[in-house]
């Protein structure tokens, strides 16, 4: 736990968003920041994004083989995660 001070020193150095954002929501009952949850919610939310671009790039390729008639290596790429990679290459994605 740190003190407001501390943890808004450290939430600017190191670039968290959660903490900056909404301080109040990491405070205990002693005002102190518990800066373990506030870096928890950082990564999840970065999980969560990660999680939505990767979603939307495999739409995006399955519709590209979709459109070209590339029925083969859109099933080949939904069980070859290496196969994936390469049609993700090919196409820019």
């Amino acid at each position: 736990m740190y003190d407001e001070e501390t943890s808004r020193l450290v939430g600017k150095f190191l670039d968290i968003p959660v903490l900056k954002e909404n301080q109040e929501k990491y405070r205990d009952e002693r005002g102190r920041v518990n800066m373990c949850t506030a870096i928890r919610d950082m990564v999840k939310n970065g999980e969560k994004r990660g999680e939505k671009r990767g979603e939307e790039r495999s739409v995006r390729l399955a519709l590209l083989l979709a459109e070209r008639n590339r029925i083969g290596d859109l099933e080949k790429d939904s069980e070859d995660k290496e196969y994936r990679d390469k049609m993700f290459q090919e196409f820019g994605i």
